[in-house]
Protein backbone atom coordinates (compact mmCIF):
# COMPACT_ATOMS: atom_id res chain seq x y z
CA UNK A 1 0.00 0.00 0.00
CA UNK A 2 1.13 3.59 -0.75
CA UNK A 3 1.83 5.51 2.52
CA UNK A 4 3.52 8.60 1.11
CA UNK A 5 0.59 10.90 2.06
CA UNK A 6 0.26 9.77 5.70
CA UNK A 7 3.05 11.96 7.15
CA UNK A 8 1.88 15.25 5.54
CA UNK A 9 -1.72 14.49 6.51
CA UNK A 10 -0.77 13.90 10.18
CA UNK A 11 1.31 17.10 10.10
CA UNK A 12 -1.68 19.01 8.70
CA UNK A 13 -3.92 17.71 11.50
CA UNK A 14 -1.42 18.85 14.16
CA UNK A 15 -1.03 22.24 12.46
CA UNK A 16 -4.82 22.76 12.42
CA UNK A 17 -5.05 21.74 16.07
CA UNK A 18 -2.24 24.17 17.00
CA UNK A 19 -3.97 27.03 15.15
CA UNK A 20 -7.21 26.32 17.01
CA UNK A 21 -5.43 26.38 20.36
CA UNK A 22 -3.65 29.64 19.50
CA UNK A 23 -6.96 31.23 18.40
CA UNK A 24 -8.73 30.19 21.63
CA UNK A 25 -5.79 31.51 23.67
CA UNK A 26 -5.94 34.84 21.82
CA UNK A 27 -9.71 35.18 22.34
CA UNK A 28 -9.51 34.39 26.05
CA UNK A 29 -6.66 36.74 26.90
CA UNK A 30 -7.39 39.73 24.69
CA UNK A 31 -11.18 39.98 25.05
CA UNK A 32 -11.04 42.76 27.65
CA UNK A 33 -9.33 45.15 25.25
CA UNK A 34 -11.98 44.56 22.59
CA UNK A 35 -14.87 45.02 25.02
CA UNK A 36 -13.49 48.33 26.33
CA UNK A 37 -13.10 49.64 22.75
CA UNK A 38 -16.59 48.44 21.95
CA UNK A 39 -18.03 50.21 25.01
CA UNK A 40 -16.20 53.42 24.07
CA UNK A 41 -17.59 53.33 20.51
CA UNK A 42 -21.06 52.53 21.81
CA UNK A 43 -20.88 55.50 24.20
CA UNK A 44 -19.84 57.83 21.37
CA UNK A 45 -22.69 56.65 19.12
CA UNK A 46 -25.22 56.99 21.94
CA UNK A 47 -24.02 60.50 22.75
CA UNK A 48 -24.35 61.55 19.09
CA UNK A 49 -27.85 60.05 18.85
CA UNK A 50 -28.95 61.78 22.07
CA UNK A 51 -27.57 65.11 20.85
CA UNK A 52 -29.51 64.74 17.58
CA UNK A 53 -32.76 63.86 19.36
CA UNK A 54 -32.22 66.72 21.81
CA UNK A 55 -31.72 69.17 18.93
CA UNK A 56 -34.99 68.04 17.34
CA UNK A 57 -36.89 68.38 20.62
CA UNK A 58 -35.45 71.80 21.45
CA UNK A 59 -36.24 73.08 17.93
CA UNK A 60 -39.83 71.86 18.29
CA UNK A 61 -40.26 73.34 21.78
CA UNK A 62 -38.90 76.72 20.69
CA UNK A 63 -41.22 76.72 17.66
CA UNK A 64 -44.17 75.86 19.89
CA UNK A 65 -43.34 78.73 22.27
CA UNK A 66 -42.82 81.06 19.31
CA UNK A 67 -46.18 80.30 17.72
CA UNK A 68 -48.17 80.19 20.97
CA UNK A 69 -46.73 83.35 22.46
CA UNK A 70 -49.68 85.04 24.20
CA UNK A 71 -47.98 86.71 27.15
CA UNK A 72 -48.06 90.44 26.48
CA UNK A 73 -45.57 91.06 29.32
CA UNK A 74 -42.94 88.92 27.59
CA UNK A 75 -40.80 91.14 25.39
CA UNK A 76 -40.17 88.28 22.93
CA UNK A 77 -43.93 88.00 22.31
CA UNK A 78 -44.03 91.59 21.13
CA UNK A 79 -41.66 90.88 18.23
CA UNK A 80 -43.74 90.76 15.06
CA UNK A 81 -41.38 88.79 12.82
CA UNK A 82 -41.69 85.07 13.60
CA UNK A 83 -38.05 84.34 12.76
CA UNK A 84 -36.78 87.10 15.07
CA UNK A 85 -39.16 85.95 17.81
CA UNK A 86 -37.79 82.40 17.41
CA UNK A 87 -34.23 83.71 17.80
CA UNK A 88 -35.15 85.64 20.94
CA UNK A 89 -36.98 82.72 22.58
CA UNK A 90 -34.12 80.33 21.67
CA UNK A 91 -31.78 82.33 23.92
CA UNK A 92 -33.68 81.01 26.95
CA UNK A 93 -33.21 77.40 25.87
CA UNK A 94 -29.43 77.54 25.43
CA UNK A 95 -28.07 75.89 28.56
CA UNK A 96 -24.63 75.23 27.09
CA UNK A 97 -25.13 71.54 26.31
CA UNK A 98 -22.14 70.66 24.07
CA UNK A 99 -24.27 68.61 21.67
CA UNK A 100 -26.41 71.65 20.82
CA UNK A 101 -23.83 74.37 20.34
CA UNK A 102 -24.05 74.17 16.54
CA UNK A 103 -27.85 74.38 16.68
CA UNK A 104 -27.84 77.57 18.77
CA UNK A 105 -25.07 79.08 16.66
CA UNK A 106 -27.17 78.51 13.52
CA UNK A 107 -30.21 80.05 15.25
CA UNK A 108 -28.21 83.07 16.39
CA UNK A 109 -26.89 83.61 12.84
CA UNK A 110 -30.35 83.12 11.33
CA UNK A 111 -29.43 79.99 9.35
CA UNK A 112 -32.96 78.61 9.36
CA UNK A 113 -36.31 79.39 7.82
CA UNK A 114 -39.86 79.57 9.10
CA UNK A 115 -42.51 79.63 6.38
CA UNK A 116 -46.25 79.82 6.79
CA UNK A 117 -49.01 78.58 4.54
CA UNK A 118 -52.67 78.25 5.54
CA UNK A 119 -51.87 78.46 9.26
CA UNK A 120 -49.22 75.72 9.12
CA UNK A 121 -45.71 76.83 9.98
CA UNK A 122 -42.70 74.94 8.67
CA UNK A 123 -39.38 75.31 10.47
CA UNK A 124 -36.36 74.13 8.47
CA UNK A 125 -32.68 74.04 9.33
CA UNK A 126 -30.37 72.51 6.75
CA UNK A 127 -27.00 70.85 7.36
CA UNK A 128 -27.24 70.49 11.12
CA UNK A 129 -24.30 68.68 12.75
CA UNK A 130 -23.70 67.05 16.11
CA UNK A 131 -20.28 65.79 17.14
CA UNK A 132 -19.24 63.27 19.75
CA UNK A 133 -15.68 62.25 20.51
CA UNK A 134 -13.61 60.27 22.96
CA UNK A 135 -9.85 60.09 22.58
CA UNK A 136 -9.03 59.58 18.93
CA UNK A 137 -12.55 58.41 18.02
CA UNK A 138 -14.98 60.97 16.63
CA UNK A 139 -18.49 60.74 15.17
CA UNK A 140 -20.16 63.56 13.25
CA UNK A 141 -23.85 63.22 12.43
CA UNK A 142 -25.27 65.40 9.65
CA UNK A 143 -29.01 65.88 9.37
CA UNK A 144 -31.72 68.37 8.47
CA UNK A 145 -34.43 69.55 10.83
CA UNK A 146 -37.92 70.04 9.41
CA UNK A 147 -40.87 70.63 11.76
CA UNK A 148 -44.45 71.37 10.77
CA UNK A 149 -46.70 72.91 13.36
CA UNK A 150 -50.09 74.56 13.35
CA UNK A 151 -50.03 78.15 14.56
CA UNK A 152 -52.53 79.68 16.93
Amino acid sequence: MNRKGDAPFVLLVFLALALCIITIFFILFSGKEFSSKSKELNDIMSEARIAQEYSLEVASDILNDTLNCNNSQDSACLIGDVKERYKEIAKRYNVGYPGNLVFFKKVKEGEFSIDSQDGIYVFEMIDMKVTSERGTNKIIRNFNITIEQKGS
